[in-house]
C-alpha cells in the first residue's frame, strides 16, 4: 500500500511530464515550475488528509506598515486563537501598495460551525487590526487541484508584479 507522500510524488512527476508547465506567456522557468510543484504537492497532501483549503487575498493601504511583518502576526494570531494547524503558500505581488495571495491549509472551520461569511469576517477584522487594511478576499477551494494550482502560479508567479513567494506547509502538514 502506497503512502500519501508516494502518491503525491507520482502524480507530481506525471504533471511535469505533461503540458501543465505552460502558462499563457509560454513555458515556465525553473523557479515557476518549482513553485508549482511545491504548491500542488502541498494541496494534494492537504486534500488527502481532509484539510480545509482556501485562497486568501490580503490587500494593503498607504498607511499600512510592513506587509511581511503583518502576515507573520496574522499567522501567529490564528494559530494561537483558533489552535489550528495553519499552513500556507504565499505569493507577494507589487499590485497597488502590495498584495498577498495565499493558499491556506488548516483544520476544518466547520469544527467551529463557521460558514464562508464567518471566515471572511474573521480574516477581515484581523487584517484591519494588524495591517490597517480591511479588504480581504476569501475563495474556498472546490475545483480541480491542477487548475487551482496552475491558476495561482500563472496569475501571480508568472506575472510581472511578482516579488517573492514563501511557504510553511510540506514541513509540518500532518
Amino acid at each position: 500500500m502506497k503512502t500519501i507522500n508516494e502518491i503525491v510524488l507520482e502524480e507530481s512527476r506525471s504533471l511535469l511530464d505533461s503540458n501543465s508547465n505552460k502558462s499563457r506567456h509560454g513555458v515556465w522557468d525553473k523557479k515557476q515550475r518549482r513553485a508549482y510543484m511545491r504548491l500542488i504537492s502541498g494541496v494534494k497532501r492537504a486534500v488527502a488528509l481532509g484539510k480545509f483549503t482556501f485562497h486568501l487575498t490580503l490587500t494593503s493601504s498607504l498607511c499600512a506598515g510592513d506587509l511581511s511583518r503583518s502576515w507573520d502576526l496574522l499567522v501567529k494570531r490564528v494559530r494561537r486563537e483558533l489552535r489550528f494547524n495553519f499552513q500556507y503558500f504565499k505569493v507577494e505581488t507589487s499590485e497597488g501598495n502590495g498584495v498577498l495571495h495565499c493558499v491556506v491549509v488548516c483544520d476544518d472551520f466547520r469544527v467551529l460551525n463557521w460558514e464562508y461569511d464567518s471566515i471572511h469576517a474573521y480574516f477581515s477584522c484581523l487584517w484591519k487590526e494588524l495591517h490597517a487594511s480591511p479588504i480581504v478576499y476569501v475563495s474556498v477551494f472546490r475545483s480541480n487541484i491542477n487548475k487551482f494550482c496552475g491558476y495561482i502560479i500563472s496569475q501571480y508567479v508568472c506575472g510581472h508584479s511578482f516579488l517573492r513567494s514563501s511557504m510553511s506547509f510540506l514541513r509540518s502538514l500532518s
